[in-house]
């Protein structure tokens, strides 16, 4: 087998790019550190430094450690340092919060936190999966890579630890509220009047309660499983809760649409089929199947600078509970396998309208 050959100076360029690709671990480890102590609600709008913000934070925080990690993180530009004195201490070092570690901080009127999207994708469980990618890629565990390294699948998982599943639950209320918009101003609802809609996977409800709000003339039903339903509380006002099981057709209510926000990616093709075939058989002829994913871009579109270039993240991350994210192509051959006919793809500035038609 031939090798690539570099030069000297591609060899030295080379070893620094792969060295700023590992500097992230650091960062991000450090991001979590600094969310999950609630450091972005002490420094608020003030500028302080290390010892300062560690007496206004629960348990016994290092300063000098804290001073490290935050310097790190102004290393990135997500947080400003300046000069607080002379000598070699902690205090010598000043921070405040940037536009963008300011969506870290908490209760702030009108303004979402990221602090749950960071606890959510950071905290051991999920760092932990990636861990076994490597095994995963290499066929040395058949499992996905979270449940090699926490012993269960992801709700399983996350029905026995509340507070890891309080982090998802936050996550997603996080996600909604960016794509709220789109949903209500794209989904077409208003040609839905009369018609039922059943949100699959809708948790509390959410998107419901705000179709229903806008568009009252639409049914509305939020469709999960039982114990997700149980703890939801009282469902928004005009909207019908449903408890069931997606992989149970008898559970799901019958409905004209059946809507699923990033639902279908949590699913191998197999389950995803599964899902889907259940949602034909309880659809009259012409009903429909309304997705809204985050869809990859296609091959050869890979590349720094083009389009999408989250989503294939986003599908490195699906991969380690064993979901995936999918190309238009993928998407088509998805309603086909589920005897649907693919009839609309509807761009949106971070999500995709996928329209699936029941054919006769």
């Amino acid at each position: 087998m031939e090798k690539m050959v570099l030069t000297q100076e591609q060899a030295h360029r080379a070893a620094s790019e792969l060295f700023e690709l590992m500097t992230p671990l650091g960062v991000l480890q450090c991001l979590h550190t600094v969310a999950s102590l609630g450091v972005a609600d002490v420094l608020g709008s003030r500028t302080m430094n290390a010892e300062e913000i560690s007496k206004e934070l629960p348990g016994k925080v290092r300063p000098e450690a804290l001073q490290r990690c935050l310097r790190l993180l102004a290393s990135k530009g997500l947080l400003i340092e300046t000069k607080a004195g002379d000598g070699v201490g902690v205090g010598c070092f000043a921070y405040s919060l940037t536009s963008t570690t300011a969506l870290l901080q908490t209760g702030v009127p009108d303004q979402p936190s990221f602090a749950p999207i960071v606890m959510h994708n950071l905290e051991k469980p999920s760092w932990g999966a990636w861990g076994e990618v490597s095994n995963y890629v290499a066929g040395v565990i058949d499992e996905s890579p979270f449940k090699a390294y926490n012993g269960d699948d992801v709700f399983d998982f996350y029905a026995r630890t509340p507070v890891s599943e309080g982090y998802f639950h936050e996550a997603m209320k996080m996600f909604s509220s960016f794509e709220l918009p789109f949903i209500l101003e794209s989904g077409g609802w208003g040609e839905l009047s009369g018609k039922r809609v059943v949100d699959c996977g809708g948790s509390k409800g959410a998107v419901m309660g705000a179709v229903k709000a806008k568009f009252p003339e639409v049914t509305c039903t939020t469709f999960d499983l039982p114990e997700i339903i149980a703890k939801a509380g009282l469902p928004p006002e005009g909207v019908t809760f449903a408890p069931g099981d997606i992989f149970n057709a008898s559970t799901i209510p019958e409905a004209d649409v059946f809507f699923m926000k990033m639902f279908v990616h949590d699913f191998d093709d197999q389950d995803a089929t599964k899902i889907l075939k259940n949602c034909h058989a309880r659809l009259p002829v012409g009903g429909q199947v309304l997705l809204a994913e985050a869809v990859l871009p296609d091959p050869g579109e890979a590349a720094p600078g083009r389009p999408r270039q989250q989503v294939i993240y986003m599908d490195m991350h699906m991969m380690t509970i064993h979901g995936r994210q999918r190309t238009r192509a993928q998407f088509v051959a998805l309603a086909e396998a589920a005897g649907l006919r693919l009839i609309k793809f509807q761009e949106g500035p971070k999500l995709c309208f996928v329209t699936m038609e029941k054919k006769a």
